[in-house]
């Protein structure tokens, strides 16, 4: 309840249906931002969260709106599908007001591995592969001074979870 507050602007990445996104308006009464990549989930969230205070956008959209910066972000099992997890991390932080917040609920390793053919333009799945760990992948955003963090990672070493608090100054 320390993280949002009614007057929080939160970004939901990979919102789905918008099942956190209304839990959070329903709880604070605070603006929220769905983002989520598949068009059908994102028609489900408007009638799903029935909310005013709600807004589902693509990716690409949430790419092209520089207008609406966030003081919370919440990525739950998300970033485990992404194919560009730091360029999804810093497109996220870039629209992060300073001093907002960010966190983070993953699994340890993808969920749906892949990497790119030599053509450049595909994607494949890599049968058997455990070697890309999110954790990892955040740690290097934290190398660069992004976000100093919390990082707790369960005994089981399954999932992770991190909070994380936007350190860097924004010139005015």
């Amino acid at each position: 309840k320390n993280f949002i507050n009614q007057n929080s602007v939160v970004l939901d990445w990979g919102s789905g249906i918008g099942r956190l996104s209304k839990a959070i308006i329903d709880e604070f009464g605070c603006r929220v931002v769905g983002v989520d990549i598949n068009p059908t989930m994102r028609e489900y969230s408007v009638d799903y969260v029935n909310s005013d205070k709600f807004t589902p956008m693509s990716v690409e959209e949430f790419k092209n709106n520089n207008s609406i910066q966030y003081s919370n972000v919440i990525s739950v099992w998300t970033l485990q599908h992404s194919v560009t997890v730091i360029e999804d991390l810093e497109l996220i932080q870039s629209r992060l007001l300073p001093d907002g917040e960010v966190f983070i609920f993953e699994a340890t390793e993808r969920c749906v591995p892949i990497m790119k053919l030599e053509n450049g333009h595909s994607w494949a799945i890599i049968r058997g592969s455990s070697n890309f760990h999110t954790a990892d992948q955040m740690f290097k955003i934290k190398e660069h001074g992004t976000f100093p963090a919390r990082l707790k990672i369960p005994e089981n070493d399954r999932s992770w979870w991190a909070f994380f608090k936007n350190k860097q100054r924004k010139s005015v």
